[in-house]
Order: C-alpha cells, then sequence, then structure tokens
C-alpha cells in the first residue's frame, strides 16, 4: 500500500512530508555502507529532501561474520 506523504494544511495533515518526516538516517552495519548512502540519499534527494547526506550517519559498528 502506498501512502501519500505530503503535508495539507486545509486537512490539518502536518509534519508528513520527508522532508519534515526523516530528521537522521542510520546506516550500518552493512558491507557496502557508502554505497547504501548514496543509494538512500538519491531516494532522498527525489522525493524533495533537500542536503540528505547532512541527515546520514554511519554506523561504524563492524558487520558480523557467521
Amino acid at each position: 500500500m502506498k501512502l501519500s506523504l505530503h503535508d495539507s494544511e486545509p486537512k490539518g495533515i502536518e509534519g508528513v512530508a520527508p522532508a519534515k518526516l526523516i530528521n537522521r538516517v542510520i546506516i550500518g552495519p552493512c558491507e557496502h555502507p557508502v554505497q547504501v548512502r548514496t543509494g538512500i540519499a538519491a531516494a532522498l534527494a527525489d522525493v524533495g529532501v533537500t542536503d540528505p547526506i547532512s541527515r546520514m550517519w554511519m554506523s561504524f559498528i563492524p558487520l558480523r561474520q557467521s
């Protein structure tokens, strides 16, 4: 199910637009954190989040090996 994440003053809907809703994104632990960060930043930019890289943090907790 797709949700429309847009603010609407007449309907009293505020704070659900991605630029307001997303405070921070934490990446990790994963095998390729830089590539993941780049992909998520591009997706956030596509939905109108300005300067998405500044909202992204990379966790440097070691990736567990099975």
